[in-house]
């Protein structure tokens, strides 16, 4: 998938560059953080597994994405431009799959739902 979407971006013209992508120490309880300018930051300090890193990659590629296809209309400060962003990753990589929900994000399975 990750393959897949990076193609994608290359080919809408909004490519991700190489060492865009980074692992940090984050000291909010987030996952990753996708930047208006174009960088990924994954949380290494609250990954587990390699699932979840691929989840958070996979989710941050669906916001440059959304950031490429909807610039220069989208503004993340607008809480309802962000909000859709947000379900359009939650359901495009999986986070909101029932399966995922019921193994490993009961937890958090309320805040998907609101």
């Amino acid at each position: 998938m990750v393959k897949f979407l990076l193609e994608h971006l290359e080919k809408s013209g909004c490519g991700i560059l190489d060492g865009s992508c980074w692992a940090v120490h984050c000291e909010k309880k987030i996952a990753g953080v996708y930047t208006h300018r174009g960088w990924i930051m994954v949380c290494s300090n609250h990954m587990n597994m390699q699932d979840e890193v691929n989840q958070v990659v996979i989710h941050e590629l669906i916001h440059a994405f959304d950031d490429c296809r909807a610039a220069p209309m989208v503004n993340w400060a607008n809480w309802p431009h962000h909000a859709c962003s947000e379900i359009r990753a939650g359901h495009l990589n999986g986070d909101c799959h029932c399966k995922r929900e019921f193994l490993l994000c009961q937890e958090d399975s309320r805040i998907v739902n609101k």
